[in-house]
């Protein structure tokens, strides 16, 4: 009998234990679930927020509902929302896709028509581009747009950290390409 109630308590432990286990478990899921629902929910989202974050995917979707607002309000406008959406693109894995090519090529035609070919506001688009092309080993073209976008932040943003990040995403198509 005394070996008959210490199997039952001892399965009653396990049985509590698992129970506790289990509602940590859903309190944990729960409380996810809401932050999640919550940052949904935030109309004021910001991509690069988002993106500092790590959360590309939900940084992604803004993009691309920020790109269809202001696809009907201005071309410029147009091309700065698709930069930072080509932008999520790259950091989330899709920069060898066509369409983040066709969207990085159109913000570059937009602002080059609308601003002329040296204007400092081109040089997201020039890495933009140029990154999505050393996605798919178009190298030669990658390293003359992103050596533009270098040229124009040390003529324009020298001594920043802008100039630093053309020089990143240019040193990282030279390892690409095999050149470093």
């Amino acid at each position: 009998r005394c070996s008959r109630d210490r199997n039952e308590t001892s399965s009653m432990s396990s049985w509590a234990r698992r129970l506790f286990a289990f509602v940590i478990l859903a309190v944990l899921m729960a409380a996810v679930g809401v932050r999640t629902w919550t940052a949904a929910q935030d109309p004021a989202e910001d991509v690069s927020d988002l993106v500092e974050r790590g959360l590309y995917e939900r940084a992604e979707v803004v993009a691309r509902s920020e790109l269809a607002q202001r696809r009907s309000v201005d071309a410029l406008a147009e091309a700065t929302a698709s930069d930072a959406l080509v932008r999520v693109l790259l950091l989330n894995g899709k920069g060898s896709q066509a369409s983040t090519r066709s969207i990085a090529e159109r913000a570059l035609d937009i602002k080059q028509s609308r601003l002329g070919a040296s204007h400092r506001d081109l040089a997201p688009s020039l890495i933009n581009l140029g990154s999505a092309l050393g996605e798919v080993a178009q190298h030669s073209r990658a390293l003359g747009l992103l050596e533009r976008a270098v040229a124009l932040r040390q003529r324009t943003d020298a001594g920043t950290v802008l100039l630093a990040e053309s020089l990143d995403a240019l040193g990282i198509e030279m390892i690409r390409a095999g050149r470093m």
